[in-house]
């Protein structure tokens, strides 16, 4: 075997297992646009509608239990923030595969305030790769992702609203 074929085949072994991790979006990366996900109104949502603001970004489901308790506390900040006129966005994005456990999870959580994005085909969790359910982006008026927050226990709310603050200053 030729050492050009070799190297080829050591190239192509070495992207294929990279691949994955270079679609990840994580702290100091720009934020991967959603172009696959639509709210309950069928409409388009996009990040970057949200420029120069604060957005933040969480992936969950009807099956997670730490997201049946995280998002009615972000809804909670939602409000908060909305109330005092922060130039705050709370997206929740819903991985469920069937609408009516999407629909019904939100309903139970009490979300108003939050928009609420829907990927059951996962586009979005593709590009993100959120390593467990739910995970948080806070990402900055310029698009750039300043934190990643894993999982939820109750107190991660405090937590959010602190980088949140620091990055409104």
């Amino acid at each position: 075997m030729s050492r050009g074929f070799i190297a080829f085949f050591a190239a192509v072994a070495l992207l294929s297992s990279t691949g994955p991790a270079l679609a990840k979006v994580s702290k100091g990366d720009r934020a991967s646009e959603l172009t696959s996900i639509k709210d309950s109104k069928k409409r388009k949502v996009r990040l970057r509608d949200y420029r120069g603001k604060v957005v933040v970004l969480t992936f969950g489901a009807s099956w997670c239990k730490p997201c049946k308790k995280e998002l009615p506390a972000y809804e909670k900040l939602a409000k908060k923030y909305k109330k005092n006129g922060k130039q705050v966005v709370f997206i929740a994005i819903n991985i469920d595969s069937e609408r009516k456990n999407a629909n019904a999870f939100i309903k139970e959580a009490g979300v108003k305030t939050m928009l609420v994005g829907f990927d059951p085909n996962g586009g979005a969790v593709e590009k993100y790769e959120p390593g467990t359910m739910p995970t948080t982006y806070i990402i900055d008026g310029k698009g750039i992702v300043r934190e990643v927050h894993s999982g939820y226990e109750k107190g991660d709310e405090k937590v959010i609203s602190k980088l949140v603050d620091k990055l409104l200053e």
